[in-house]
């Protein structure tokens, strides 16, 4: 949301991820910068909704996106390959995209990066939101789950924590209606309060225990992903979270089963797995696609070892290191640029044409100067 990834970019993500026996690539569609780095100013503040949209035309970020032909597309040839694309729209925080281009959405209390739930034109609005890409014979949401947000809304007044409540429950239940298990960020300690929210085959995400206690998720019937940002956020160059994985740490220490302070017994059939996070919060700070996926290589080849071992591992992380080192990103990727017969700086390259003689090596000898790229 924050910043645009390139399809070509995700395509091969996908091959990665297939090779290393990852199953799902959640893509979170829309999302917005911070104002106080922009003047204060909500209507300065990037914004940006990532996918097509005939229901709302102007809607869609113009400095990048998708169509729904190739959405379709990138889906049927993940799920392909075995892994399943999990399309995210982040309602009702996180929504300024939608704000400024409806700017009545927005909420004048919490911000305008907040839907205003008072006002009776949101649900109409995320309901047709929702259906263009859930309903039809080929709808644009090709696989079995929609993850529908619920991250971070403001709980500072009880009586619009119980609207939350209500939108959340309603969401669940309006992907439902075009066959759509619904997923969504933990938030229901956070917005404590008395609206029920439906819980039986729903799927949370268990990021932070101050706003969805794992344990009383799992007493509420939820099924839980163990995402704990703790453990497993990165955030490029932003001076919190990871920049990179602490990958020894969580190889040595960590499971999906350690959930934030919370220990459950391995296998719980409520964990339905582990997952790690890349957000750009701030995309503006130089960070690349390629220094992107240099953050995403050690940290998914450690994060496929956890969620299939758990604390079962075999051989020392060192080792894991080196060995993981030697493999391929997968057949026929190479998005880090490496070069065959790299050691200790040295880098033998030979020459396709006679420039100092036919076949000559030349030999190129040093440090590098930042990332490990040749």
């Amino acid at each position: 949301g924050r910043k645009y990834i390139p399809m070509d970019y995700l395509r091969q993500l996908v091959k990665v991820m297939a090779y290393y026996k990852m199953n799902t690539l959640q893509v979170h569609l829309n999302d917005n910068g911070f104002k106080q780095y922009f003047g204060n100013d909500w209507a300065k503040t990037p914004a940006a909704f990532r996918l097509e949209s005939d229901f709302f035309p102007g809607l869609t970020a113009r400095d990048g996106s998708y169509t729904k032909k190739e959405f379709r597309a990138f889906q049927r040839e993940a799920a392909a390959q075995g892994v399943e694309i999990l399309p995210e729209i982040d309602v009702p925080a996180h929504s300024l995209a939608f704000t400024h281009y409806r700017p009545s959405l927005g909420s004048e209390e919490f911000g305008a990066d907040h839907l205003n739930l008072r006002n009776p034109a949101v649900v109409p609005f995320l309901d047709s939101l929702f259906t263009e890409y859930c309903a039809g014979p080929d709808p644009v949401f090709v696989g079995p789950r929609v993850h529908i947000g619920t991250d971070e809304y403001s709980n500072r007044d009880k009586a619009v924590v119980e609207l939350f409540r209500s939108l959340t429950d309603h969401l669940i239940r309006h992907v439902e209606r075009y066959g759509k298990q619904a997923v969504a960020w933990g938030a229901l300690t956070h917005a404590d309060g008395q609206t029920p929210v439906k819980s039986k085959n729903v799927i949370l995400e268990a990021w932070y225990n101050g706003y969805a206690d794992p344990a009383k998720m799992k007493a509420q019937g939820y099924q839980l992903i163990s995402i704990p940002d703790g453990y497993v956020y990165i955030v490029p160059a932003a001076g919190y979270y990871y920049d990179y994985l602490n990958c020894p740490m969580l190889y040595e220490k960590w499971t999906p089963a350690q959930i934030g302070n919370q220990k459950f017994e391995e296998g719980d059939p409520a964990i339905l797995g582990g997952m790690f996070a890349v957000w750009n919060d701030h995309a503006g700070n130089g960070i690349t696609v390629r220094d992107i996926h240099h953050r995403v290589m050690p940290a998914l080849r450690t994060i496929s070892a956890k969620t299939w071992t758990g604390a079962a591992v075999s051989v020392p992380y060192a080792e894991f290191a080196r060995r993981g080192a030697a493999l391929s990103e997968a057949p026929g990727v190479n998005l880090l640029g490496r070069l065959p017969g790299i050691a200790e700086g040295r880098a033998t390259l030979r020459c396709p044409r006679p420039v100092l003689q036919p076949n000559s090596p030349v030999d190129w000898v040093g440090d590098a100067v930042g990332y490990d790229y040749t």
